[in-house]
């Protein structure tokens, strides 16, 4: 049910999440008292060969983190 909640989140977004709209998210699940031993979820977001500098500027000013994508 918690992977076809988060499926659905995405789909009524068209996959276009921010990180305090997915934190939010998941708090609401009330992982605690109703996921037993989940200890997170994430996603992950495909990039096309060649649009890894745009992303990695995305990533830095989304979340704050400066890590180079390789395969």
């Amino acid at each position: 049910s918690m992977l076809r909640s988060t499926h659905a989140l995405f789909e009524a977004r068209n996959g276009e999440i921010s990180r305090s709209e997915f934190k939010a998210f998941f708090d609401a699940l009330g992982i605690n008292d109703n996921f037993a031993g989940l200890r997170g979820i994430g996603f992950l977001r495909l990039v096309k060969a060649g649009d890894e500098a745009a992303v990695e500027r995305a990533i830095v000013h989304d979340y704050g983190v400066s890590d180079a994508i390789y395969p």
